[in-house]
């Protein structure tokens, strides 16, 4: 199983939507699922090795400036990243 990692700095909220940019390390196939806290349901992802992709989320309405992103990979521990949310 690879690592995933988040390549987004920050989120831009356009139409109600967010784009996301998540990478996939070289030693396997990276799955699991991501939500943001408080603000998107539980999504599930898949990469390819050494692959990156952008995913888009439908976020609901939020006063927070700050927003935490949960990574919870099929296997191994859970990654948290502190993004900054503009709308």
């Amino acid at each position: 199983m690879g690592a995933i990692s988040v390549r987004s700095t920050k989120l831009v909220v356009r139409r109600g939507k967010v784009k996301l940019v998540l990478a996939c390390s070289r030693a396997g196939a990276c799955s699991g699922t991501l939500a943001i806290r408080g603000v998107v349901k539980a999504r599930k992802y898949a990469l390819a090795a050494g692959k990156s992709k952008t995913y888009t989320l439908s976020v609901g309405r939020t006063r927070s400036r700050k927003v935490k992103l949960v990574l919870t990979p099929a296997s191994g521990k859970a990654v948290t990243k502190t993004l900054s949310l503009r709308t």
